[in-house]
């Protein structure tokens, strides 16, 4: 939904088809570099200025650079966010909405240029703008209070517009902390903090954000780079995309961990090898493999003991 906006027509039919293939969970991934994609009537350049960009890259990944020069762009209303909550309830689905921060922030920071990392102490750096092509990019938002603050204003909006949702997803992956390293004003609030390293002040923010949705009764949801420094609340979810390793190691932690492995279960891959598939990301992944994959090892399923797990990054 961020990086390719699909009206709210195509929202609620996949919500139709979830519900006849009993499928449950809906992950509305609300914001990337590439679009913000809901109204903010507290803040409203995320929207005005964040869901618009002027063109989209249409080559394959590693080639060079090639764009459509189609502007892109749409959001939802809150009064759309409404109705898809509703319907969704109505067909047992439930909405996991997905603000994804520090990082992927390039279209946030376009609208908001005052939350940029680089923006502290009195600097004025280059604007970023909301991106056409994709990857990991250095766009991240500071981690000072205002931001919670502002952010706190967008869960709110969105939490109020939904309704009843039992979790919100706040992302936490691919952030590049070299914009926190170069500012004396973050070194100096991680060390006000008693914080070892920039690790652990990403992993603090993203907690805060946890505390501000517990008590609005929601449980966060994180991606799996958020898990490893260890000081996540005990009730937040953690999404492994980079394998099972980290799965293993999140389970064992006693975090419920929803298994989002990139080899099986990332559907912008091509499903055939055919010249005449659509542009993907990656090479092909079948039925089959889907089918096959195992979301809990046997080992577990059987009752026997989990394999050791060590520390590290996987």
């Amino acid at each position: 939904m961020a990086r390719h906006f699909m009206p709210k027509r195509e929202v609620l039919r996949m919500v139709d088809l979830m519900a006849a293939h009993k499928l449950n969970r809906l992950h509305l991934h609300l914001v990337d570099d590439q679009g913000w994609r809901v109204e903010s009537r507290r803040h409203p350049r995320l929207h005005e200025v964040g869901s618009h960009r002027p063109r989209t890259a249409t080559g394959y990944y590693r080639e060079d650079l090639a764009f459509d020069d189609v502007p892109h762009g749409g959001y939802y209303t809150l009064d759309d966010l409404a109705e898809i909550g509703a319907y969704a309830r109505a067909r047992a689905v439930t909405v996991v909405p997905e603000i994804d921060v520090p990082g992927h922030a390039s279209a946030i920071l376009a609208a908001y240029p005052e939350l940029d990392a680089r923006a502290t102490g009195g600097r004025r750096p280059e604007p970023f703008r909301v991106l056409e092509r994709w990857g990991i990019f250095p766009a991240i938002l500071s981690p000072l209070p205002g931001t919670v603050d502002f952010l706190t204003d967008v869960f709110d909006e969105i939490l109020a517009a939904l309704g009843d949702t039992p979790y919100v997803h706040v992302g936490g992956d691919e952030c590049v902390l070299d914009d926190w390293a170069a500012s004396p004003e973050i070194v100096a609030f991680q060390t006000e903090l008693g914080l070892g390293s920039l690790a652990d002040l990403h992993a603090w923010f993203l907690r805060r954000l946890a505390d501000v949705l517990a008590t609005r009764g929601s449980r966060a949801v994180v991606w799996d780079e958020a898990f490893v420094s260890g000081m996540l609340r005990p009730d937040t979810i953690v999404m492994p995309w980079r394998g099972p390793g980290v799965a293993r190691r999140a389970a064992a932690a006693g975090h419920d961990v929803v298994q989002t492995s990139v080899f099986p279960l990332y559907f912008d891959y091509a499903e055939a090898a055919s010249e005449l598939e659509p542009l993907a990301i990656g090479d092909t992944i079948t039925v089959s493999d889907v089918a096959a994959f195992e979301p809990a090892p046997q080992a577990r399923r059987s009752g026997a003991p989990p394999p050791t797990v060590r520390g590290g990054r996987p």
